[in-house]
């Protein structure tokens, strides 16, 4: 499943996208260097099971994800900013 995914998307190597603190507790920050005016966030599981999805922001330079409510692990957040997909892996601690 990832497979074919990741074959269509961006892994965020540049400086347009920062996603921190990574690892984390219990929430990321997604900062971006422009203002971004059409952005959905996926989150994934290892086994490809979606844990959380959000759209509809609009002009926006930052947004911050609640992650509380997940185990420890590592997860893959996929992001479609502006029409580009971009993915990261986030990871969690307990």
């Amino acid at each position: 499943w990832y497979g074919n995914v990741l074959n269509k998307i961006r892994n965020i190597i540049s400086d347009d996208i920062r996603i921190y603190p990574n690892p984390t507790q219990d929430r990321v920050t997604v900062d971006f260097n422009r203002n971004i005016s059409d952005l959905s966030i996926s989150l994934y599981d290892m086994l490809g099971k979606s844990i959380y999805y959000q759209d509809q922001f609009y002009n926006l330079t930052s947004k911050e994800i609640i992650l509380d409510n997940l185990k420890g692990g590592s997860y893959l957040i996929i992001m479609n900013v502006d029409g580009v997909i971009y993915h990261h892996q986030i990871i969690i601690q307990d």
